[in-house]
């Protein structure tokens, strides 16, 4: 087995050395545009062989497919089978996921996919009592909130920083808020990290982190074993 390197998603990512080396191997273009798109098609379906096919093809560097990818994740957001059934409760899961990976890629959906991306997050938020939950009608979680918030700053549109019910996520921040300095992931639940860091990662990005909300939490995290 050949020693092997991974391309970064961009090649403006790439040091001088670097950008001169993938050129020179044919990975990158004169233009320094990125071969792998191109090169795809050459790499097998078996996932247990793509290593040494890339490394075949790439003189020992080993590129992502983007296209496959591309292809996947698209398909992903159309609609999924039934063995995701048991991931109903994490909707906004599977949409951050996809859509971060579209984002990375460089491949975003087109504006009526956006709009319906849109709607399915927007489902599952309570908009009265605040939050999200992993799917309409669900019960308020930390998890699913902060997959449901990133994937509305990933759509990036005034209608997607609009559709966030700010006041009430606030209330149900303050609502979760424990004495220990941390937060709970649900009302009635577990007081531990992700509750703590969902919401003050969630609070920061949207421009809310009051002292009221932050008070107690660095004490709450230094005595984390």
């Amino acid at each position: 087995m050949c020693e092997l390197n991974f391309l970064p998603l961009r090649p403006g990512a790439l040091e001088d050395e670097e950008l001169a080396e993938f050129t020179d191997q044919g990975i990158i273009n004169a233009a320094g545009e990125d071969r792998t798109m191109q090169a795809s098609s050459h790499l097998p379906e078996n996932p247990a062989t793509v290593t040494d096919a890339a490394a075949d093809v790439f003189g020992g560097v080993a590129v992502l497919m983007r296209t496959k990818h591309e292809v996947y994740l698209m398909r992903g957001l159309s609609g999924l089978g039934p063995g995701f059934i048991s991931l109903d409760a994490s909707r906004p899961w599977m949409v951050y996921w996809i859509l971060h990976s579209l984002d990375l890629l460089d491949h975003f959906p087109q504006q009526e996919m956006t709009r319906r991306i849109l709607r399915t997050v927007l489902s599952c938020q309570d908009t009265i009592n605040g939050g999200f939950g992993g799917g309409p009608q669900q019960l308020p979680h930390c998890a699913p909130m902060y997959a449901s918030v990133l994937s509305l700053l990933i759509l990036g549109t005034p209608e997607a920083y609009a559709g966030i019910e700010r006041s009430a996520l606030y209330r149900l921040f303050m609502s979760l808020k424990h004495a220990s300095g941390g937060f709970r992931m649900h009302d009635d639940g577990e007081v531990d990290a992700r509750g703590t860091y969902t919401v003050i990662a969630v609070a920061s990005l949207l421009n809310m982190l009051t002292p009221e909300l932050s008070e107690g939490v660095a004490d709450f995290a230094s005595c984390m074993p």
